[in-house]
């Protein structure tokens, strides 16, 4: 089928995503004028850059504002525990924000510097998305260069790709620091395709100090004995550590692991939670999914607890210890480090709908991979897996709105509501076929 669709790699990537960007354009239309018309008014305010939400940079703020105001107390005592404001960052990402305040900056010059940085992000990921394809075309697809109508046509679809990725423009319509993570996550695997992997390592250090969680990433490379990316977390994680530490003191970071050890245990019900815990917590029916509470989290339920230990342990297991490829190429190790960041999406009991954003970079590059392999290869790994990450795509790009009502909220029912999650397993799938195909001599003996 795919063979007589088109033998020219460059324009069956434009034409797979231009179907994912149609796709949510007419999700969009329905949402519209059947539904809550969410979708319309969350992408003219990220458009027209309208401050709504400060779900980060609220936090972020009262965070570094109490370190001033109460500096006999602890920071996670007095904004956590104390005022029930979900802040959720190691200590450490909260230097620019002090820095900010020290210099006499108010709350909304705060937010709005924040703002920006952050939609200047969203453009720099969209660059970084039509760059990891180019490198692709240019490196297994083309003896001569890609052409200039090609380059034009998958720069402009990146752009439009991230403003139709739904993890992505939510978190940018949230007020969301997740957009920082995804930038750093997009130039993580840019720079592994061009073969700079000690600044790779370094990227995906500077994303694990605000979202701990892939600090597993350092396991990783250990493990599969990537030294380059290695040193680079390291040489990331040591100035960091100590500068942290000579900052905010031993005691802040004990308080820390508290915050985080008090969110394992009890998690979140609402819909957005799209992880195991997310999932069990809906089905066990102990709180309304369509309800948010900005204070508090979800009590405490034993098989929730044991349910999400579980799944977590088997989700880091699986990334650190699942064959390593048996490739040498930079494409099959890149795959293979895509596992490992997804699933440390995964892993966490609160993965937000936003935290997916990092998958976008992930479904760029192994999109492209997949279509060099159907072309070149024949591989029917190759067609398994770029059909998997289609669905993938669409499941984690889009916003139901049809899911997202009283109707759907009670269990069993309420499975319907984790169509993140499951759009994470199916890639998760479509990421293990590719990384089998990525054996094949297309990518060997270059990179």
């Amino acid at each position: 089928m795919f063979r007589e669709m088109n033998k020219d790699p460059a324009s069956l990537y434009v034409l797979t995503l231009g179907v994912m960007i149609s796709l949510f354009a007419i999700n969009g239309l329905v949402d519209y004028f059947w539904g809550y018309g969410h979708t319309y008014v969350e992408l003219m305010a990220v458009l027209t850059q309208a401050i709504e939400q400060d779900d980060s940079w609220l936090p972020m703020y009262e965070a570094a504002y109490a370190r001033r105001e109460f500096p006999g107390k602890g920071i996670y005592e007095v904004v956590f525990f104390e005022n029930g404001i979900k802040f959720q960052y190691p200590p450490i990402s909260l230097l620019p924000y002090i820095a900010l305040i020290k210099f006499g900056f108010d709350l909304q010059a705060i937010i709005k510097i924040s703002y920006t940085v952050s939609f200047l992000a969203m453009l720099a990921i969209a660059f970084c998305g039509y760059k990891i394809a180019v490198i692709l075309l240019d490196k297994y697809a083309y003896e001569s260069l890609l052409s200039k109508r090609a380059r034009l046509g998958i720069f402009l679809l990146s752009l439009l790709a991230i403003f139709t990725f739904h993890p992505i423009y939510i978190a940018q319509y949230l007020g969301q620091v997740q957009v920082i993570i995804d930038l750093l996550v997009s130039l993580a695997f840019l720079a592994w395709l061009s073969e700079r992997k000690h600044f790779s390592g370094m990227m995906i250090a500077f994303a694990a100090l605000i979202k701990p969680t892939l600090i597993l990433v350092l396991l990783w490379a250990m493990i599969r004995k990537e030294k380059a990316c290695f040193v680079g977390m390291i040489v990331v994680f040591i100035p960091a550590g100590i500068l942290s530490l000579a900052v905010f003191g031993f005691e802040e970071h004990l308080d820390y692991l508290r915050v985080l050890s008090y969110i394992g245990t009890h998690g979140e019900a609402f819909w957005p939670n799209q992880s195991v815990n997310g999932l069990l917590n809906r089905l066990m029916g102990g709180a309304n999914p369509g309800d948010f509470d900005a204070n508090s989290y979800s009590g405490y339920n034993l098989y929730v607890y044991v349910g999400t230990l579980f799944s977590t342990i088997c989700f880091i297991l699986f990334g650190l210890l699942y064959n390593r490829p048996k490739s040498t190429s930079n494409v099959a190790s890149a795959l293979d480090l895509a596992t490992m960041v997804l699933l440390s999406v995964m892993a966490t009991p609160t993965a937000w709908t936003h935290h997916y954003g990092v998958l976008w970079p992930i479904l760029v590059m192994a999109v492209m991979v997949s279509i060099i392999l159907m072309l070149k290869d024949k591989s029917h790994y190759a067609v398994a897996g770029f059909s998997l990450l289609c669905i993938g795509y669409f499941l984690i790009s889009n916003y139901f709105s049809f899911t997202d009502n009283p109707a759907y909220y009670a269990p069993p029912v309420n499975l319907i509501l984790s169509h993140f999650l499951y759009g994470g397993i199916i890639t998760l799938f479509g990421l293990l076929l590719l990384r089998h195909a990525a054996s094949s001599e297309v990518f060997e003996g270059i990179g």
